[in-house]
């Protein structure tokens, strides 16, 4: 991971991770961030509703074939303060992915 970014973005790296996984590649990257430094992360947020979203069938793909899953919101905050990141906000686009911005501590 290159040292000294203002920001870091990781697209669809996340979901296809263990928790345990997931928390170590977040690590890696708060470790080249430094204090105060952004991640940024592009993937799909499992909303709380119970209607069709392209989301929830990934999950079943993801628990099938990589025991990992996408995550909601507060899922997402979690693994991320485990890496020493504070959640700052999930962003929806036109598209079934979210941006979940993230402040390293």
């Amino acid at each position: 991971m290159p040292k000294g970014g203002d920001a870091y973005v990781l697209k669809n790296v996340i979901h296809d991770w263990p928790d345990d996984d997931a928390v170590r590649i977040l690590e890696n990257v708060r470790a080249a961030s430094g204090t105060g430094k952004h991640v940024l992360l592009v993937e799909f947020v499992i909303p709380r509703h119970d209607r069709e979203f392209l989301g929830k069938w990934a999950d079943l793909e993801m628990l099938i074939g990589a025991a990992a899953l996408e995550r909601t919101a507060d899922e997402y905050a979690q693994l991320l303060s485990r890496a020493g990141f504070r959640m700052t906000r999930v962003v929806e686009t036109a598209s079934p992915f979210s941006v979940v911005e993230a402040i390293a501590i």
